[in-house]
């Protein structure tokens, strides 16, 4: 009976992370989303950046105190797109450790599995 139990208490902790599995490749999506966001708000802040400079030098009109908040938003994205990629890198790890202990508790189960079979058979005997 105590090999029932840990099969049990086994099958439950593979139900769970099956179910963090499935959280994971939502937050990474999440995370994607929102990654490609930002890189499309830093290719904008580009191409502002190029017409204000391009506009400069075509005319030799100063747009330094246009140019300054645009640089700086530019900092705070590409600040944002590196913290993005590094919870993507975070999360991929934490799913690729999880993985590992899954095939551990898969061959658990495995084992607790034949041993609930012989014990079954020893009782039938």
């Amino acid at each position: 009976m105590e090999t029932w139990n840990l099969f049990k208490k086994s099958a439950k902790r593979a139900a769970n992370s099956a179910l963090k599995e499935t959280s994971d490749a939502a937050d990474l999506a999440g995370l994607h989303i929102r990654l490609k966001a930002l890189e499309a708000r830093r290719n904008e802040g580009y191409e502002a950046l190029g017409r204000l400079t391009y506009r400069q030098l075509k005319t030799g009109v100063s747009q330094a105190e246009r140019i300054a908040p645009v640089i700086e938003d530019l900092d705070n994205v590409r600040t944002k797109i590196k913290k993005t990629n590094e919870q993507i890198e975070k999360t991929r790890q934490a799913r690729d450790e999880r993985r590992l202990q899954d095939k551990a508790l898969l061959s658990e189960l495995e084992e607790i599995a034949y041993e609930i079979e012989a014990e079954d058979a020893e009782d039938e005997e």
